[in-house]
């Protein structure tokens, strides 16, 4: 990665990542894991990766990367993980940071009583998840005995502070390579003078049988567009039959890798996603990267005010953001404003780079982890409006 930015490097910094995710696996914490372990090195970190082995039959991990578990791993993980950071630390003794991408294998880093920060990942789901009594109280012991929990927005950060008031917060985990995610580059092959782009895994709460009704209220109101889907998952087949009766302007195209995705946002006027978040039931948005993918790439973005995509989207500047009922007309009504819509993704892409770099996001959270006991719960918001 390029370090000629003028950021401050972090040479000689020695960093264990500890992950149960990590690629080949397949998976938005498997991609944080690996863009972590990535952006570290370029900044001069040296980074080990201790990961969970892949499942019987599952691909092996990338080399260099040292494989936690064996039997009864479910119930059992937090005791390799442990194992794994006591014996790596007997041979090379410990690093700077123990980074973890949730509180699971930060409960192996703290039980080998490391002599170093212990660092986890908040990114929402683990805060609405039901677990049973013994396993609630395992997780609020680790999350209040981290050197620092690193929320992946406001969002989540309130409910973490509401749920372990001990815990030492930051706010702000996520980021996008900026240098990928860009204006400039290939792009692909419009088909409409409208192009709409809608990303994700297609399943009921990400809101894609909305997005479908919003192309068809802006044809219907004269604009000559047409929708990207890029995921896959469960509704594929009956988001298809709904998407039929517009006759083509709707391609289903799967999975892409990152390179093809950028093409994609960059050849698009408008990202849509009304991700929904259902706090009773713990289904919830935690940030919503895509968003931040799409705006780094000169993009506009709209979506819903819920969960944590009001820190992923500023209203009125990078996109827009409104309630259920008024997301379809609200959509229909932007695509008629060809001027506002490049406006938005003007804003966006400069708010991406200023908020969201990977680079910066990765040194703010480094050089907030404090050193030495740890010290009372302290809240720091590192996403400005």
């Amino acid at each position: 990665m390029d370090r000629s930015d003028g950021m401050e490097t972090k040479e000689g910094m020695r960093v264990w990542l500890a992950t149960e995710d990590y690629p080949p696996k397949l998976g938005g914490l498997s991609r944080w894991s690996a863009m972590y372990a990535e952006t570290l090195r370029g900044l001069g970190a040296s980074v080990t990766v201790l990961a969970r082995r892949p499942r019987k039959g599952g691909r092996s991990p990338r080399p260099g990367v040292i494989p936690i578990g064996g039997r009864g791993y479910n119930s059992l993980r937090h005791l390799y993980f442990r194992s794994a950071i006591r014996r790596l630390a007997g041979t090379e003794g410990w690093p700077d940071l123990i980074l973890c991408s949730t509180w699971r294998p930060a409960e192996g880093a703290l039980l080998a009583r490391p002599a170093c920060p212990v660092a986890a990942a908040v990114q929402g789901l683990e805060l609405f998840t039901r677990y049973n009594p013994i396993l609630e109280l395992r997780r609020k012991v680790v999350l209040s005995r981290l050197s620092l929990a690193a929320a992946g927005s406001r969002f989540t950060a309130r409910r973490l502070a509401k749920q372990v008031p001990r815990a030492t917060i930051h706010v702000g985990v996520n980021g996008v390579d900026t240098g990928l995610f860009t204006p400039e580059g290939p792009e692909a092959g419009r088909e409409y003078p409208l192009q709409m782009i809608s990303v994700g895994r297609l399943v009921p709460r990400k809101g894609f049988d909305m997005v479908i009704e919003a192309l068809g209220a802006a044809l219907a109101s004269g604009v000559d567009a047409g929708l990207w889907i890029v995921g896959s998952g469960p509704l594929e087949d009956s988001l298809r039959r709904k998407a039929s009766i517009h006759s083509g302007r709707v391609r289903f195209l799967g999975e892409v890798d990152d390179a093809a995705l950028a093409s994609l946002y960059r050849s698009a006027d408008l990202f849509v996603s009304p991700c929904m978040s259902n706090e009773a039931t713990g289904d919830v948005e935690g940030f919503g990267l895509t968003f931040i993918e799409a705006s780094a790439c000169g993009t506009a973005v709209a979506g819903l005010a819920e969960g944590g995509v009001t820190d992923a989207v500023e209203d009125g500047v990078s996109g827009i953001l409104t309630d259920r009922a008024g997301f379809v007309p609200a959509v229909a009504s932007l695509c008629r404003e060809p001027a506002r819509l490049a406006a938005l993704g003007r804003a966006g892409r400069e708010r991406a780079v200023r908020n969201f770099d990977i680079r910066r996001v990765v040194r703010s959270l480094l050089d907030s982890i404090p050193h030495g006991p740890k010290p009372g719960r302290r809240m720091q918001d590192h996403i400005p409006g």
